[in-house]
């Protein structure tokens, strides 16, 4: 795992704001969830509550880029690319 991959895996558990490169993790206190942002794309939710993590398929499906993949990855989510193609535990978006 990456770096800032660790560090933004920090933030989540932390329900903290934080910011480095292209990453960006924004805590609403409200409702109790992280968001996740990759290049200012939303790309995941982390439910605190419920600790779930709801990756958002659509941002993955239009731009399924290796750095979204591992930042999926690095969240608990099973994200891959098959063939250009998105998908998500094992099923294409």
């Amino acid at each position: 795992m990456r770096l800032i991959e660790k560090q933004m895996l920090d933030a989540v558990n932390n329900k903290s704001e934080w910011e480095k490169d292209n990453t960006l993790v924004t805590y609403l206190a409200g409702k109790n969830v992280s968001s996740i942002f990759l290049h200012g794309n939303h790309i995941a939710l982390y439910h605190h509550n419920t600790s779930t993590l709801e990756p958002n398929e659509r941002t993955f499906k239009v731009g399924p880029t290796t750095t979204t993949r591992s930042r999926l990855n690095a969240l608990g989510a099973c994200a891959n690319i098959r063939k250009f193609k998105a998908c998500l535990d094992g099923v294409e978006l």
